[in-house]
């Protein structure tokens, strides 16, 4: 059977900092075929907490003006109510396979509830399927982002390697000069900048440890194949800045660097 996952990113991060975001992924691989689910929570004065849950039938629904996702696995109920509309990019296609991406949700209001409370705020959501291996990606360096405030919406993907690609685009509209820099991001249109405050970690970690917490059996078939991937995931303060200096919103940016 050939290589197919399916992954969806789901996340809310209040005014005050706390977040929580949501992984629902289902691969099937050589007649391995598994659901996991897993949520990270991360109070602004505490370390992040995670839980995972394997066999979990949860998967989001889809509504004309957002998602809702309940997971009884992880006890978490949760709806996202879209503020602008989709994205969607095939990322790669070659012979060994396609990377297919659909941001459902650049910004969203967003309501979820765990077992720790009731958690609202702005949101983000999207959808990836890859038949495309992970371990065979032609680049090696991946950077993901948005940022997302009650005015505006950022979201970036770009991957250096063998095959290198820039993506990005502010409300929807594609940023063909836009670059992620050290502090956040240039080449916004009409000269405008994205800037980072300092994060705080949600994770940094090895992708093979996160796979063999959540899918074991998963992680016995790659062993190796994923041994030197590494995931680097913050969350920082963040806005939209115009070409004179002056903040345009305030907002919260999600954002990672993958390497292997």
């Amino acid at each position: 059977m050939a290589f197919v996952l399916e992954k969806w990113y789901l996340d809310v991060v209040a005014d005050d900092g706390t977040a929580c975001v949501g992984y629902v992924a289902d691969v099937a691989w050589y007649g391995l075929h598994l659901r996991y689910t897993s949520r990270l929570e991360a109070p602004p004065a505490a370390a992040p907490t995670e839980t995972s849950a394997l066999g979990d039938a949860a998967w989001p629904v889809v509504a004309p003006d957002g998602l809702s996702w309940t997971s009884p696995g992880l006890g978490l109920h949760g709806v996202w109510r879209g503020l602008d509309g989709p994205i969607e990019r095939t990322l790669l296609t070659s012979a060994a396979g396609a990377i297919e991406w659909s941001c459902l949700l650049p910004r969203a209001r967003a309501t979820v509830v765990t077992a720790s409370g009731r958690l609202e705020g702005l949101g983000y959501a999207e959808r990836l399927r890859l038949t495309l291996p992970p371990w065979a990606f032609p680049f090696h360096t991946l950077r993901w982002g948005r940022h997302v405030s009650a005015e505006h919406a950022v979201v970036w993907i770009e991957w250096d390697g063998q095959h290198s690609m820039r993506a990005a685009w502010l409300d929807g509209v594609p940023q063909p000069a836009a670059q992620v820099t050290g502090t956040g991001m240039s080449g916004l249109a009409d000269g405008r900048t994205l800037r980072f405050e300092t994060g705080r970690d949600l994770s940094r970690r090895a992708v093979a440890d996160t796979i063999a917490r959540a899918a074991p059996a998963l992680a016995a078939r790659v062993a190796g194949r994923l041994a030197s991937m590494q995931e680097h995931k913050q969350l920082s303060r963040s806005s939209l800045v115009d070409a004179g200096g002056h903040a345009l919103d305030a907002g919260w940016a999600i954002h990672e660097v993958v390497t292997w």
